[in-house]
């Protein structure tokens, strides 16, 4: 959604005001969130399969969509009552996104602000936890557990491996038949739809023509490595060649606003290029390896 005015704040000023005030009066600074990398993978390891395509599909919409949000809605928002029932709306809309987003660091962030040294303690925190914090006061939380990474499941370690497994099977038994007629289609087959729909996806990111050259390049090869995704390649490349500046990390917010300001600005048209190579990669690594097998005597 698009702001409607400038509010004249930047997001997180309120926390580097805080920061700024507890160095202009001596008092002892303690960063009491937790990590926001543990967040995020807490966050996806949550959700189910279907739930991830909700969240992605949401997301997507957000960035297309032409609604605005006026200075009168975020006062409102600031209401306890129009929190309240905006928080419970969000638990019945995504439940198993609130419950590490929210409520985990709801008594991550109490415990820490409990445990901070000194008699007298302020607490600089989004207005989102307010309520969570005061409920879990006085109450013990395990924040080593609550940073603990979630393992991947054994099915995600060993689905990446699905497609250079039966790829390299498919070339054996054409090499090892000597139909070299067959082996010599099997290896066009699968670098043909790699490179293709890494290249064309790479495009539509409005990528360099160099980190397109390389997605078309790389991605046959990256696609029976699953320890390295095109989109690393690739985005380095568009970063060497884009360069991100400072200038572009402090616009991101203003700029994700917008499909436009998303391709302007530098940090994420390179983010775009990377995600963009990886999907054409795997689309194209799943169209090669259905006609590959197609073609096994």
């Amino acid at each position: 959604r698009r702001i409607g005015a400038d509010l004249g704040v930047k997001p997180g000023a309120e926390m580097m005001a805080g920061m700024d005030k507890a160095k202009e009066i001596g008092a002892e600074l303690t960063l009491a969130d937790r990590d926001i990398h543990v967040t995020l993978k807490r966050t996806w390891a949550n959700l189910g399969f279907w739930q991830k395509i909700k969240l992605m599909s949401a997301i997507i919409r957000s960035v297309f969509s032409a609604e605005t949000i006026e200075v009168e809605d975020i006062e409102e928002l600031k209401e306890e009552a129009q929190l309240s029932d905006m928080m419970d709306e969000f638990a019945k809309a995504m439940p198993g996104v609130k419950e590490p987003l929210i409520d985990e660091r709801d008594r991550f962030l109490m415990s820490s602000v409990e445990d901070s040294p000194g008699e007298t303690i302020v607490a600089v925190v989004g207005a989102a936890h307010v309520p969570g914090m005061v409920r879990h006061f006085g109450t013990p939380a395990d924040r080593n557990l609550l940073s603990e990474l979630p393992p991947p499941s054994g099915l995600t370690r060993w689905l990446k491996w699905i497609v250079p497994v039966l790829i390299l099977s498919a070339f054996s038994v054409g090499y090892f038949k000597e139909d070299w007629g067959t082996f010599t289609d099997m290896v066009y087959a699968w670098i043909l739809p790699n490179s293709i729909f890494a290249a064309a996806l790479t495009t539509v990111a409005l990528a360099r023509p160099l980190s397109i050259f390389v997605a078309f390049l790389c991605s046959p090869i990256t696609s029976l490595n699953p320890l390295l995704p095109s989109g690393v390649v690739v985005g380095l490349t568009e970063a060497w060649l884009r360069k991100p500046t400072v200038a572009d990390a402090e616009k991101i917010n203003d700029d994700v606003q917008s499909v436009g300001g998303f391709y302007r600005n530098r940090f994420t048209r390179v983010l775009l290029v990377a995600v963009m190579s990886t999907l054409g990669s795997a689309l194209g690594a799943w169209v090669g390896l259905g006609w590959v097998w197609s073609l096994v005597p």
